[in-house]
């Protein structure tokens, strides 16, 4: 078989973008935009014309016998350019001097053309830059997409789009001129994610190289070798992780991302929001996916996200949504969790929810709380990279709903003792214990007691304090204090043991603080029955709001003493003097008001000194009511 002859390669490749039609060439030119050379590395933004004498075929011989191939080659060079078209050419078919293409080759075209009232557009592929929101990277330009558009499509993924280019030469001698437009997102195709490592800040990263999977082989003994399945003597975790996921019910929450139960480690993101058919056949109309609504989906896993991208979405209507209030939060009924300090639904659709605004920490105080005390309350979704499998945060609770505004006037008059309980102290005006993990008890102003020293004390609530409760008596018990304390007083680490909570990856326990945020730390593979040391501290605060799912976090699971964490003006214990505060039940837009726990001086002059600091039952029932409208 002869081999099949060798494509010619060509010096230059260059895109029409300002094309014109033959009677009009006696004044203007066809211009080109170059895309590529061969013999020069940089080419960008450079425009050629395409001279008359390169729509002329080359010289025939005139005899009868060659009279229709001349006609027909004649007809073919004189085909004019679209927009969009692809020509190539040599260096030797320049004027350099004119900036005039003398002869070209045409080729197919390599994107898409279309048209709309403001002109032609161009499909090309490129990436949202994760640092610019706004900005869309292409191989040819950056874009500044439009700010009503721009929330549709995820960063980091290789997306499809309308582009307009445009220039006011008519000759390729005029002043420069050429202007690239965003028009509007056309599409996302799951088989070109790979080209994601192509942007300029993929170019050192070497996750992002040639793939979007990960390449995760069971090591062996050998370097050269991979075993295709797990030796039978070595464990290997059993999860529901695989490259694509296929038919999968997802909750969508907004921000283009749906949440799926069984999975709950994972993001599962739409890459490019879009209408979805909500009626199959002829008759099928298309809208935008709303808050609370339900999806069967698939996906694909992508290395950039650490998380899946939603390559399919159709509406499950036999499932019922949920309400959404008018900052677009999804509205349900929550009681107290098995795990202490964390909420279920009342159908225990959402898994785990975090409380961190401490809206409903004594809950579990108030006497309906035993025969389900379900709280209305607005919450919000947030991704894996802030909470691993507690994925919902209560935001604000609905104090027209009976049951909150009964719990806020019981809670408004209610004094009850609390103890005798373990704790260790975390500050020289905190103690935390595992046995109410969400409330914080504040130590009297004479203590002496250190950071680290395990405690057995007595409380009393006072009427109208949220969150918090006074330590009336308390003792030393050195066999809960910590093993080790770091840092100051504003920056302190302890190191406690703690045990795997089965089920909840982002969860484990201490004995004296109760559930303990892992971050996204995982626990060391050596534990002895799931035990092991680690280094907590109070998670730090975030616009006011608790960054951990619980009050305390992991900061590192090393055995050696780690250096200390940076304070931050965003951090808890970097802000307390400068007026961060605690959330209760009575105000805040995101759930609660903001009294102080965080110096001595504001307990003389808020909560434990007079009256007139306290929440009062008017307070609490009034000021919660407003949120609505700054929701």
């Amino acid at each position: 078989m002869e081999d099949l002859p060798k494509p010619i390669p060509y010096d230059y490749e260059a895109l029409v973008i300002r094309p014109c039609g033959a009677e009009y060439q006696h004044y203007e030119t066809d211009l080109v935009l170059i895309l590529k050379s061969q013999r020069e590395r940089y080419t960008k933004n450079r425009i050629y014309g395409i001279s008359r004498e390169a729509f002329l075929p080359p010289v025939i011989e005139k005899s009868y016998d060659n009279f229709e191939l001349a006609k027909n080659l004649e007809r073919r060079y004189a085909t004019p350019l679209k927009f969009g078209d692809i020509v190539m050419f040599n260096d030797s078919d320049i004027n350099h001097h004119e900036s005039l293409i003398l002869r070209f080759k045409r080729e197919k075209p390599l994107y898409e053309v279309s048209s709309n009232n403001f002109g032609p557009l161009l499909r090309i592929g490129g990436v949202i830059s994760p640092m610019k929101l706004n900005t869309f990277w292409t191989p040819l330009e950056d874009l500044v997409i439009p700010t009503d558009i721009a929330p549709l499509a995820e960063p980091n993924v290789w997306l499809t789009a309308w582009i307009r280019i445009e220039t006011n030469m008519l000759h390729s001698k005029d002043n420069y001129h050429l202007e690239y437009t965003f028009d509007s997102f056309a599409g996302c195709d799951p088989s070109d994610q790979a080209r994601v490592a192509e942007a300029p800040w993929h170019s050192r990263s070497i996750d992002s190289q040639f793939s979007m999977l990960p390449a995760e082989p069971t090591p062996c003994e050998s370097d050269d070798e991979i075993d295709l399945e797990p030796r039978k003597d070595i464990y290997v975790k059993e999860d529901k992780w695989a490259e694509k996921i296929n038919r999968q019910l997802g909750l969508f929450v907004g921000g283009r991302l749906l949440l799926c139960k069984d999975l709950p480690q994972y993001d599962f993101i739409i890459p490019l929001l879009k209408p979805v058919a909500v009626a199959p056949g002829e008759d099928r109309t298309f809208i935008y996916p709303s808050i609370g609504e339900y999806f069967h989906f698939c996906a694909v896993w992508s290395i950039h996200h650490k998380g899946f991208l939603v390559t399919e979405m159709l509406p499950f209507q036999i499932l019922r949504g949920y309400s959404t209030s008018v900052s677009g939060n999804i509205l349900v009924r929550v009681n107290q969790a098995s795990l202490g300090g964390l909420f279920t639904d009342s159908d225990s659709s959402l898994g785990l929810l975090d409380d961190p605004y401490h809206t409903l920490c004594f809950s579990e105080f108030h006497p309906a709380a035993h025969g389900g005390l379900k709280a209305l309350v607005e919450v919000h979704a947030v991704r894996s990279s802030e909470n691993r499998s507690v994925r919902w945060r209560i935001v604000r609770t609905i104090y027209e709903d009976d049951h909150v505004s009964r719990f806020a006037s019981w809670l408004a008059a209610a004094t009850f003792c609390v103890g005798p309980i373990h704790g260790m102290v975390i500050s020289k005006d905190t103690v935390i214990s595992g046995d109410y993990p969400s409330v914080y008890f504040r130590l009297p102003p004479n203590s002496n007691l250190s950071a680290g020293c395990g405690v057995r004390f007595r409380g009393r609530r006072a009427a109208g304090v949220n969150s918090e409760i006074m330590i009336e008596e308390i003792h030393t018990n050195p066999k809960f204090s910590a093993r080790k304390v770091i840092g100051q007083e504003e920056n302190l680490l302890f190191q406690v043991p703690l045990k795997v909570i089965l089920g909840h990856e982002q969860l484990a326990r201490n004995e004296v603080f109760g559930p303990v945020d892992m971050r996204q730390l995982d626990p060391p593979e050596d534990t002895d029955d799931g035990v092991f040391y680690a280094w907590v501290r109070e998670s730090p605060t975030i616009d006011n709001c608790r960054r951990a799912c619980t009050i305390m976090e992991v900061f590192s699971v090393a055995l050696n003493t780690p250096l200390l964490p940076a304070l931050s003006g965003s951090s808890r214990s970097g802000s307390r003097h400068s007026g961060s505060s605690r959330a209760t039940l009575s105000s805040s837009s995101h759930g609660g008001s903001t009294s102080s726990r965080n110096s001595t001086r504001s307990i003389n002059s808020n909560r434990f000194v007079g009256g007139s600091a306290r929440s009062t039952p008017g307070s609490i029932s009034n000021r919660g009511a407003p949120n609505d409208s700054d929701a």
